[in-house]
């Protein structure tokens, strides 16, 4: 592998290549060792992406409720029944009242 010119390396097929000769150059405690924090590495990333998924889904929320709610403002200023408010934007009849 290292007689392999750079400009060759910069090609995903010998970088894959690469690693894999790395990676069978390790001892038996190496390899073990590189798979835990491959594990680790790997767990930290799905926790991450769920973290960030699950914001991105609760940021949504905040956002339709902001709307429903200003909606709603803007719909009793109008002087719109209630009833029809909560038909509409799907608020109860108390948080309209609240508003």
């Amino acid at each position: 592998m290292e007689s392999i010119p750079r400009t060759f390396m910069q090609d995903p097929v010998f970088r894959r290549l690469g690693d894999v000769a790395r990676y069978g150059a390790l001892s038996d405690r190496e390899k073990k060792a590189y798979k835990e924090s491959l594990k680790v590495y790997r767990d930290n990333y799905a926790i991450m992406e769920t973290e960030r998924t699950e914001g991105r889904a609760e940021g949504r929320a905040e956002g339709l409720a902001e709307g429903r709610l200003k909606i709603a403002r803007a719909m009793l200023s109008d002087g719109m029944n209630p009833d029809v408010i909560s038909k509409y934007t799907g608020l109860s009849l108390q948080e309209i009242s609240n508003l």
